[in-house]
């Protein structure tokens, strides 16, 4: 926990009472991190269906530039944004960002703000997780039965830094393989199939 060790003490404070403070200013920065994040994610939102930010763009610059040069680069058409996707064979439903052709091929996207760390030869980069993917591969076969390709945008939340992380059509089919196991899981210890409700 970073507030335990650059969270200044106060002279008297017992350990219990710095343990407690320091605790309340983890929290503060949990929910601090996580609105800056929705914000962003809405600043994406908004400019990918090429509305004008005004005022969300404000202390959010880079973020914004950023995203807007993405935009203007790579998207050449917009199917789905922030759309609620569902995958009746599987029994479950959520809301994508975007699927959108890139460069004439359409994929899902998936905006995600994440803290770049720079690597041992100083460049700053992020870290793509297996979650993600998966995350990613249910959108897909929501969206269609064929497999298509993915992407995850990585945004630093301080810099507005951007970087793409992109899955093959072949590397989704292999993560919704995982991710069907996964549903199976789920239906088993909820004793619950959405699937049959949506049969009744």
């Amino acid at each position: 926990m970073s507030s335990s060790l650059t969270l200044p003490h106060i002279e008297g404070e017992s350990l219990a009472e710095f343990a407690k403070r320091a605790m309340l200013d983890s929290r503060k920065e949990v929910e601090a991190a996580a609105a800056r994040g929705t914000h962003i994610h809405s600043l994406a939102e908004i400019l990918i269906n090429g509305e004008e930010p005004g005022e969300l763009a404000k202390g959010y610059e880079e973020h914004y530039a950023g995203l807007k040069e993405w935009r203007e680069c790579c998207v050449t058409k917009v199917h789905e944004s922030e759309s609620v996707l569902v995958n009746e064979a599987e029994g479950y439903a959520g809301r994508v960002d975007l699927i959108a052709d890139i460069h004439g091929v359409i994929e899902v996207v998936d905006f995600k703000t994440r803290k770049f760390k720079k690597d041992a030869k100083g460049i700053s980069k992020a870290s793509g997780y297996e979650t993600d993917l998966l995350q990613l591969s249910a959108y897909a076969y929501a969206f269609t039965d064929e497999g298509m390709a993915c992407r995850n945008i990585l945004i630093d939340p301080v810099t507005g830094q951007l970087q793409e992380i992109r899955y093959t059509a072949e590397q989704v089919a292999q993560a919704f393989d995982a991710f069907t196991c996964i549903c199976k899981v789920w239906r088993w210890l909820k004793k619950y199939d959405p699937r049959e409700v949506q049969n009744d």
